[in-house]
């Protein structure tokens, strides 16, 4: 099976194919978009992450087992 990215001219033709598709224009507003969506997410794992103790998911853990 081939890689996607093992050859350089495949990213040019990704691309061009996305200049194409979204025009130049559009394209600054969706990697903006996109930047701010994945900072908001990286924050809301960032908090999860603090907010849950082990002590806390390991109980949570023990609850979500099935009982028989």
């Amino acid at each position: 099976m081939a890689r996607l990215f093992e050859e350089p001219w495949v990213i040019g033709i990704i691309i061009l194919a996305a200049l194409l598709l979204f025009g130049a224009p559009k394209l600054p507003g969706i990697a903006r978009s996109v930047g701010q969506s994945l900072r908001i997410f990286k924050t809301e794992v960032k908090q999860f992450k603090e907010e849950a103790s082990p002590a806390d998911i390991t109980a949570s853990m023990r609850t979500a087992e099935p009982q028989d």
